[in-house]
């Protein structure tokens, strides 16, 4: 049987990136977060959250999950690892790979940011009734799970 994936589902995920970035980038302040950070770029912000959903990550997993090349994204960890967010940890069965985690700090630096970003969309979320609250954190549990097992 031949099925083909209708158009909704790609024209919503295309529409919601600008609404992801209005709603969640452009209302963080990266660099306000924590005071021992010197800059952070919205590329090592999605380097920071990817590194948040798994334990670590080589180099080239790194890059395919924020759309990069590698060669970019070695550029955008270096700083990472020297404002001690991230660090390089050579797999025990192979030196020369090398994978990218999270440190405590910067385990710390995305707890923060997360707390700024519920307090700046508090008053939007409290501003929407209690029934499209429950569907908006239903749909995004769903969306989650189901985007989950596409990557599979």
């Amino acid at each position: 049987m031949d099925r083909h994936m209708p158009d909704a589902p790609i024209s919503a995920l295309l529409e919601m990136m600008p609404m992801y970035h209005s709603l969640i980038l452009n209302k963080l302040e990266l660099n306000k977060t924590d005071s021992s950070v010197q800059h952070i770029t919205k590329s090592q912000f999605h380097i920071l959250l990817a590194l948040m959903a798994d334990d670590s990550l080589t180099m080239t997993q790194l890059s395919a999950c924020i759309a990069s090349s590698k060669e970019q994204t070695t550029r955008a960890v270096a700083p990472l690892v020297t404002a001690g967010l991230t660090e390089r940890i050579h797999d025990e069965t192979n030196r020369k790979l090398v994978r990218i985690r999270l440190t405590a700090n910067g385990r710390l630096f995305l707890h923060r940011t997360k707390e700024q970003l519920q307090h700046s969309l508090e008053q939007k979320f409290c501003s929407l009734s209690q029934a499209d609250q429950e569907e908006l954190v239903q749909s995004l549990q769903t969306l989650l799970r189901i985007l989950k097992k596409m990557q599979e």
